[in-house]
């Protein structure tokens, strides 16, 4: 449990600083900005992926769904990234409430 919780501290951290920057810098360099948000956006894939390496059995199903469905929103039109939305909703809120409660 330590390793996924760790997973998911680096992550959270390195994401909130990184947006931080970007809302920062946006009204000097909004173009700049935008490719600083969306680097942080994109680091979430990876994070799902480690997530999933990392999760204890309780949580892996649920964990390794939002890495799939994270990956199908690479390249798609945007009919399927809303249903991969739409679908990953369930999955990210039981996510959501195990690391609230455990880590």
């Amino acid at each position: 449990m330590a390793a996924y919780c760790d997973v998911h501290a680096t992550y959270e951290e390195r994401y909130q600083t990184s947006m931080s920057e970007a809302v920062e810098r946006f009204e000097d360099d909004p173009l700049g900005a935008v490719a600083q948000g969306g680097t942080a956006v994109g680091d979430l894939a990876n994070m799902w992926h480690e997530l999933a390496a990392a999760a204890p059995e309780e949580i892996r199903a649920d964990t390794e769904r939002v890495a799939e469905l994270m990956d199908a929103q690479v390249g798609a039109e945007l009919p399927t990234v809303l249903q991969n939305y739409l679908m990953m909703q369930g999955p990210l809120q039981r996510v959501d409430a195990f690391i609230v409660e455990n880590c």
